[in-house]
């Protein structure tokens, strides 16, 4: 220990030792000739792995690159030692030299067995020549995918250019790399016809559904879009997203398919609309014949009592002797027959405004000329009753409606406002017009004495009832206000309360010129 100790507190003591040059008879020749050797070997060796650190800082893929690296301390050393030998022909620095070589010894036998073990792998490693063959091949494959490739895409292309459905693929960059030629005429239409913003438009929604189906990852996405191409055109597409995956079961690519279902929606809608127009039918099929059941009801009922009163009174004037009785009787006969013939008059009305339904012409009617009109024929009930008939129809002036009926309204609101009015205060009769979610609401409310609906809601509107003592009151007036109205579309309610005065509340069906023609025009082809 106390050698080695000596040894390394010595390292650079050179006393113990004379110069090389002093050992031995060296002749010049000699002597230069050992001392350049060890210098070009120096040379050489410190070359060699400063090359071989260039290969290994340039290529970071170099084999067995722990064992490239254990050469290069290896040459190192060793060129360490032949620098070394050079030196001590003047610098006798025997410790150091024994050192470096120990150090060469070292690495030697670690790089040996860094050898051993890596000799098995680099036996299996192939040769330039089998690494060629085998580039060759690989390459020769490839190019076999490659026609593959290129003769499915051209299959492919092939198949959906002639397409009639619209056909696009879509790359990571949301950007279009085919179009077939479908896609591309719908293109060229929609360009034609429309403007830039409805291109852009539509491309948003298609590109934002492509993206979730890339970013979702989802297998499939499916949705309709409504392209309105100019004015008239108008097309339904119903749209498929389909990823396209890679080796790596990564979508790389998303095929859209669009296909054309204008047909299909205007059948569909089509039919929805003659769905309509059947449960329109059917309805109204229905309240013809809920209204021919209550025609039945009140030809029966009405014209029972009457037949039945004229039977009796002429088994009466036959058993009677008596002419003055027999006068009395006749006169009581005169008296039903009037009475018949007064309702045989109003039911023979309600069977013209049922029949009459769908054939009375409609007009463009200014309400307020048409109330003027019926209140100059009423001019000497309406001061008589001392009446004050006001009007606002400043929303709504006029109305597509028939004028007889328009005329009969507003003449059986009036009287019947003039019938009922109360004794107590002056008629005031309020009437206004409004619209409201596709009807014309015409109001007309009075002061006069008031319908107890509780205990009469129920036969406001049947043909005749009446709930007040007037001796022309005949219950028909409403009606067949009531027939006319419903016959057109519309309906009629009433609010009211005893004393304090009646409001009628009429929707009329807000029709216009063109609806009119339409209809018109329907019924006709029909």
């Amino acid at each position: 220990m106390d050698a080695i100790g000596s040894f390394f507190r010595h390292l650079f003591d050179t006393s113990s030792f004379p110069p090389r040059w002093s050992c031995g008879k060296w002749s010049d020749f000699h002597g230069w000739l050992y001392i350049l050797s060890d210098i070009s070997i120096f040379l050489a060796y410190y070359a060699i792995p400063l090359i071989l650190l260039y290969y290994l800082i340039k290529i970071k893929s170099v084999p067995f690159r722990p064992v490239f690296f254990l050469f290069v301390a290896f040459i190192f050393l060793c060129g360490a030692t032949h620098l070394i030998e050079a030196i001590i022909f003047w610098y006798p620095h025997y410790r150091i030299s024994a050192l470096a070589k120990l150090l060469t010894a070292v690495v030697s036998w670690i790089t040996v067995f860094a050898l051993v073990k890596n000799l098995p792998r680099a036996l299996k490693a192939k040769t330039p020549k089998e690494l060629q063959k085998t580039i060759d091949e690989k390459t020769k494959e490839l190019q076999l995918i490659n026609e593959s490739l290129e003769k499915s895409e051209r299959q492919f292309k092939a198949l959906v250019n002639e397409n009639p459905d619209i056909i696009l693929r879509f790359n990571k960059e949301y950007k279009i790399d085919f179009a077939n030629k479908s896609a591309k005429e719908l293109s060229q239409l929609i360009k034609k016809h429309s403007d830039k913003s409805t291109i852009q438009e539509h491309f948003k929604l298609l590109r934002n559904k492509v993206e979730e189906v890339f970013n979702e990852k989802k297998e499939t996405h499916s949705y309709h879009d409504e392209l309105l191409i100019g004015e008239k055109i108008k097309k339904y597409l119903s749209i498929s997203l389909i990823p396209v995956k890679s080796f790596d079961g990564l979508s790389n690519k998303v095929i859209a398919v669009g296909r054309d279902i204008t047909s299909e929606i205007e059948y569909e809608k089509l039919l929805e609309n003659r769905v309509k127009e059947l449960q329109a039918l059917s309805g109204k099929m229905v309240n013809k014949l809920d209204k021919l059941n209550s025609f039945a009801r009140i030809v029966s009922h009405n014209l029972r009592s009457p037949v039945g009163n004229l039977d009796a009174l002429c088994s009466l004037y036959k058993e009677s002797s008596d002419k003055e009785e027999k006068n009395i009787i006749l006169e009581k006969v005169e008296k039903v027959i009037s009475n018949l013939q007064n309702t045989i008059s109003d039911l023979t009305e309600i069977v013209k405004i049922n029949e009459s339904e769908d054939r009375i012409p409609k007009e463009n009617l200014i309400l307020e000329k048409i109330l003027n009109n019926v209140l100059v024929s009423l001019v000497a009930e309406i001061e008589e009753a001392k009446a004050k008939i006001n009007c606002d129809f400043s929303e709504v002036p006029q109305i597509m409606y028939p004028r007889a009926y328009l005329e009969s309204i507003f003449l059986n609101l009036i009287t019947n406002s003039i019938k009922y009015r109360s004794l107590k205060r002056n008629l005031n009769v309020e009437l206004k017009s409004i619209r409201d979610r596709g009807y014309i609401v015409l109001t007309c409310q009075d002061n006069g004495v008031g319908i107890d609906l509780k205990k009469y809601g129920d036969k406001v509107f049947g043909l005749n009832q009446t709930f007040h003592t007037n001796n022309d009151a005949r219950g028909v007036g409403l009606f067949i206000t009531k027939n006319q109205i419903e016959s057109m579309g519309g309906s009629i309610t009433v609010e009211s309360e005893p004393d304090v005065g009646t409001k009628f509340i009429i929707k009329f069906l807000d029709l216009k010129e063109k609806d009119i023609e339409e209809q018109s025009s329907d019924k006709s082809e029909k």
